[in-house]
């Protein structure tokens, strides 16, 4: 027998006939046609019995459903020919002398495996580009079973598919005890062809007229994507298991470990492409079936980010729902704690008041920054352990965040950066661990509506896909709700009250506190968008021209040495040196706390001030602008608000503070008042963490009702608030553009093009040059009003 064609067939009806009517016209009679009819329920099994009556060259066996992969090495069992071909039941070949020109040249060549040229058909030109693409147009011969793998599954010089290719069946043979028997429908040719090229010396690729017509849309791997067929296309992530099997008892392994990183990377990538196409709400279920295979986890993960990397929400809207992110019991005793860095912020401060009370109730903690600068941190307990993660993910933040995760054996974390670019992958890679992931909301609030009002639908979805939300205001925790949030108020860690106000005389005043002179002191970030010190330092300028006998205190640095700069140049710009202190960054503030008489907060927003907590602790008196949803000061007692940015209206209510000691006073026992009381009325924050850690680990934190009522009326007011911040475009056609100003356009756009590569939207580097670019505005800004003045 020169040739056996071997024919798997399941439910084939519509092709089948066409295709096996190719094989009966054959010229070349020493061949055998290997047919096995794998279970179907259609007519395909008497379709290739009424071939069998007709040529004796037909070998027709009916099974049980078994996949195409177990049918194939059933068929390849039987085969007696010394070459051997194989045909799809929905191909066919193109003309019937193909056999007769396949076995004169599988003769004259002699190779194990001899590769001739295929057409396609059946699908558009995009798809069929494609699968040629895949295939590889090559030429040429190898000589070892090394380099015939590394041609195919590692340099993709050649394609994986079967049906091109001519086999010497003594080689096939070699590999059926080797061949697993999964029911495998999908990705058979890229692991059976692994075997027979592991067992093959001699492969050869040649220039041939096109013998075999290939129908690309019909089969299972290159029809539509659903989820029914989605679950039989994602079993081909099992592969490089069972290949990896065979190497470990080959004793290769260590060999072909590059090779098979190489197949794993390409047949999760095909997975994921596959998956893109599958809808919601099916994706979700698509996505826990790419997930099926635990041993490429981590690397499905960081492809997934690869390819979603500029279209997060897209991924997290398609997800939200998968099994990963369901709450599973488990024991919680090591805690990771997340923030950028671990200096100059109040969430910082949080952060350090945070750790030494989980350690206290019996966590290992660990510290996960991008930064570490230890001259500028706050203090840290020998016994947390440091982790720096890089700040993109294309400087491998998947892989260090994975071997934190892995390393540490972390079961939780605590992500206290809300609007971090990174948020929605981190929790990706966190959950796809088996870790929990619980978000504080430090950035929110109803006054950032008119920065956060075009992002409110990515915010919503991403958090829809953590453990739990700490909110620190009861307006977030009903907003979060509403959306079907797990939502948790727990207020940040606060200070006992301060009973002695002014401190003895044995304990040494800083040296910038004069105890003869009044002082209000502003601490923050020197940042202009939140906390707005330029605003600060307008009103210290105010307060300085109208009383001789007040030192002003500015405590806190800016993300650059700029904004250090601009508050020095202030100061000596209005001969302020002996009025205006610019302190820097304080690892603790108590010392000016004790001695302060007012504390001022210029925040545009803020969800629950550490700064603010700090002063009632103490009893000092805060003028701040409005935020009447802040939980410390629903009740109005020993704060006095003003309207956002009037900075007259709050150098006066300071300078009466100043001017009135019985008021001051007054004002300054009512603040202690309000803090006790808001501590005799909540939770403390560790009360409220260690309630919630506790549900996690026993998976009872439930999915609030939504209240499509509550949104709504948020949906309305985030429409009108997106609207309020629209600016209309100015049709350019209708405006006469000058040659100047024409090239300074297109410089323009060649520089945005730059400056985007170096820093996509959304990415760190983006929205740090922004706020450099807005700092600098109100600089220049400031600079032209005093040359009008």
């Amino acid at each position: 027998m020169d040739i056996s064609v071997i024919v798997p067939v399941h439910n084939s009806e519509i092709y089948l006939e066409a295709c096996l009517k190719t094989l009966h016209e054959q010229t070349h009679q020493a061949a055998e046609f290997i047919v096995i009819d794998d279970g179907s329920d259609d007519k395909s099994g008497a379709i290739c019995d009424a071939f069998a009556a007709v040529d004796k060259r037909f070998v027709v066996i009916h099974q049980k459903p078994a996949g195409t992969l177990v049918t194939r090495k059933r068929a390849f069992a039987l085969a007696t020919g010394k070459w051997c071909i194989c045909l799809d039941a929905d191909d066919k070949l193109p003309f019937n002398r193909v056999l007769e020109i396949e076995v004169k040249l599988a003769n004259h060549h002699d190779v194990d495996i001899l590769r001739f040229d295929m057409e396609c058909f059946g699908a558009t030109p995009e798809k069929i580009k494609n699968y040629l693409n895949f295939r590889k147009e090559w030429q040429g011969s190898i000589h070892s079973p090394y380099l015939i793998l590394d041609a195919i599954y590692n340099k993709a010089q050649i394609g994986w598919g079967m049906a091109d290719k001519i086999y010497r069946t003594a080689t096939v043979h070699k590999t059926l005890p080797f061949l697993e028997e999964p029911f495998l429908c999908c990705g058979t040719d890229c692991y059976q062809l692994f075997l027979i090229s592991y067992f093959s010396s001699t492969f050869k690729s040649i220039k041939t007229e096109p013998l075999y017509s290939y129908r690309i849309g019909s089969g299972i791997s290159t029809s539509e994507t659903n989820l029914d067929k989605f679950k039989e296309q994602a079993k081909i992530l099992f592969i490089p298991n069972y290949l990896r099997d065979f190497l470990t008892k080959e004793r290769q392994l260590s060999k072909y470990e590059a090779m098979l990183s190489a197949l794993s990377f390409r047949l999760i990538d095909a997975t994921i492409s596959r998956f893109d196409l599958v809808q919601y709400p099916d994706s979700n279920s698509a996505f826990d079936l790419l997930l099926l295979n635990p041993s490429l986890i981590k690397e499905v993960i960081e492809q997934l980010i690869r390819r979603y990397q500029t279209n997060q929400l897209e991924l997290a809207e398609k997800i939200s729902e998968s099994r990963i992110f369901e709450g599973k019991p488990k024991k919680i005793k090591r805690v990771g704690i997340f923030y950028h860095r671990y200096f100059n912020g109040g969430t910082e401060k949080v952060i350090f008041h945070q750790i030494p009370l989980l350690i206290e109730n019996g966590f290992e903690i660990f510290l996960i920054t991008e930064i570490i600068d230890k001259k500028q941190e706050y203090f840290l307990p020998s016994e947390v352990k440091r982790i720096c993660l890089p700040k993109e993910f294309q400087n491998g933040r998947a892989q260090g965040l994975f071997r934190a995760l892995q390393h540490n054996k972390i079961d939780l974390i605590i992500y206290h950066a809300p609007c971090s670019p990174t948020l929605f992958f981190d929790n990706l890679v966190v959950r796809s661990c088996g870790s929990a992931f619980i978000v504080t909301c430090h950035n929110f609030a109803p006054s950032t509506i008119s920065l956060f009002s075009p992002h409110w639908g990515k915010y919503s979805s991403y958090f829809k896909t953590v453990d739990a939300l700490i909110t620190l205001t009861s307006v977030e925790r009903d907003l979060f709700s509403a959306y079907e949030i797990p939502s948790f108020l727990i207020p940040n860690p606060l200070f006992p009250p301060i009973c002695a106000k002014g401190a003895s005389d044995l304990e040494p005043r800083p040296s910038s506190f004069d105890k003869n002179k009044k002082h209000i002191i502003w601490i923050g970030r020197l940042e202009n968008i939140q906390k707005n010190y330029i605003e600060a330092m307008e009103i210290f300028k105010n307060i300085c021209s109208t009383l001789p006998d007040v030192t002003c205190h500015i405590i806190g640095k800016g993300e650059t040495p700029l904004e250090e700069k601009y508050v020095r140049q202030f100061i000596s710009d209005n001969d302020l040196e002996q009025r205006i202190i610019y302190e820097g960054f304080l690892t603790s503030a108590d010392k000016c706390f004790k001695y302060a008489d007012i504390h001022l907060m210029t925040s545009t927003f803020e969800c629950f001030p550490m700064v603010l907590s700090e002063a009632m602790s103490y009893g000092v008196p805060t003028v701040l602008y409005e935020m009447p949803y802040l939980e410390l000061i629903k009740n109005n007692k020993g704060c006095i608000s003003v309207p956002r940015h009037h900075v007259e209206k709050a150098s006066q209510e300071i300078l009466r503070l100043l001017t009135n000691e019985t008021e001051r006073h007054d004002c300054s026992q009512k603040t202690s008042e309000a803090y006790r009381s808001y501590l005799a009325s909540n939770l403390s924050h560790i009360q409220g963490l260690m309630s919630l850690i506790h549900k996690i680990e026993e998976a009872r934190v439930a999915k609030p009702q939504r209240n499509d009522s509550f949104i709504e009326l948020w949906e309305s007011f985030v429409s009108f608030q997106t609207e309020t911040n629209y600016q209309p475009k100015v049709n350019i056609k209708e405006i006469q553009i000058s040659a100047y100003d024409q090239k300074k356009i297109s410089r323009y756009d060649n520089c945005l093009s730059f400056f985007l590569n170096f820093a996509p939207k959304d990415s760190y580097r983006y929205s740090f040059s922004k706020r450099i670019a807005k700092w600098l505005y109100s600089i220049i800004k400031y600079k032209n009003i005093k040359r009008q003045d």
